[in-house]
């Protein structure tokens, strides 16, 4: 007998997020990304970004019902699984904001690898097969 109480869908979906993420990293020219510029500024001092007519209105409106706090933490957390699973390499460095500790999140490209690098995991692969690129 499933005893789980049905929760209404009140914000957004996954799809929608990947959508919009994809798109804001996509749009960056440099390597760097300090989540909080991505905020509206009615949320965060620092953002700049109009959330009016994207996906990411329904977590401030719905989701996290206008609560400034749990709208930037919902916001973070969808970003943080965005980021994980990006094909390219990217690092991160906790941030404080407001004289909140850790309250902020910036995000980097890692760099390209050297040459020498290249040709070494190229050597690598070659020698003891793919799987050890894995390891």
């Amino acid at each position: 007998m499933n005893t789980e109480l049905p929760i209404p869908n009140r914000g957004i979906t996954a799809e929608e997020a990947e959508i919009e993420f994809d798109r804001l990293v996509r749009n960056k020219k440099t390597g760097d990304i300090h989540t909080a510029s991505w905020l509206p500024a009615e949320i965060c001092a620092l953002g700049h970004y109009d959330w009016d007519g994207s996906p990411f209105m329904k977590i401030w409106d719905k989701a996290c019902e206008r609560d400034r706090s749990r709208t930037c933490w919902c916001f973070a957390i969808f970003l943080w699984e965005h980021m994980l699973l990006r094909p390219e390499a990217w690092h991160f460095r906790p941030l404080d904001l407001d004289n909140i500790p850790m309250a902020a999140t910036r995000y980097n490209r890692c760099q390209v690898p050297s040459a020498r690098a290249t040709k070494f995991a190229a050597l690598q692969e070659s020698m003891f097969g793919a799987a050890t690129s894995i390891l």
